[in-house]
């Protein structure tokens, strides 16, 4: 009779074995799946081992998205990665080095200037505007930082000192 009772509980030998439903299952894994559905987990009549191939399909599924999530944050990163080189090529074409030689201009506007002598600010405010008229940029602060580069890169050609009959800074062509 105790026999019979457990049967019935475990859904009765046909849809253990027939059917196919708790196949390689036991007594405990259908009344787990019991407790289960009495819970509100998994679907009515859903024995332990569909729940667990189900729940292995839903990890399955969950890995699949996880693996989609992650190959979407890539080609984000990618996508922003060549958008951020895309722009710094193009801030160095119209930047410091693209298209306008520096030095040059400064010895040119230093050599048609009486004495070779000219106030530093009125040095820099002259090449910035040409070659923000040359790039047609209208980033000063960059064009200042170029130019700042170019007139270090110059030092044996010229000197920055304090003017004393002016008390600004100025630049000289070495003679």
């Amino acid at each position: 009779f105790e026999m019979k009772a457990k049967n019935t509980v475990a859904g009765g030998l046909y849809s253990m074995f027939v059917k196919g439903e708790t196949v390689g299952g036991t007594l405990k894994e259908a009344q787990r799946a019991a407790a289960d559905e009495a819970a509100g987990m998994g679907a009515p009549g859903e024995t332990g081992a569909k729940k667990r191939k189900g729940d292995a399909a839903a990890a399955g599924a969950s890995k699949q998205e996880k693996k989609s999530r992650k190959r979407e944050k890539k080609s984000e990163a990618a996508a922003e990665k060549a958008a951020a080189e895309k722009a710094a090529g193009a801030k160095a074409a119209t930047g410091s080095t693209g298209g306008f030689d520096w030095q040059a201009d400064i010895l040119r506007r230093l050599e048609a200037a009486p004495g070779g002598k000219l106030d530093a600010k009125r040095l820099r405010k002259a090449a910035v505007s040409g070659a923000a008229a040359a790039l047609g940029s209208s980033d000063k602060e960059d064009l200042r930082k170029a130019y700042r580069r170019s007139l270090k890169g110059l030092r044996h050609r010229v000197s920055v000192f304090d003017d004393p009959a002016t008390g600004a800074e100025a630049v000289e062509l070495k003679r």
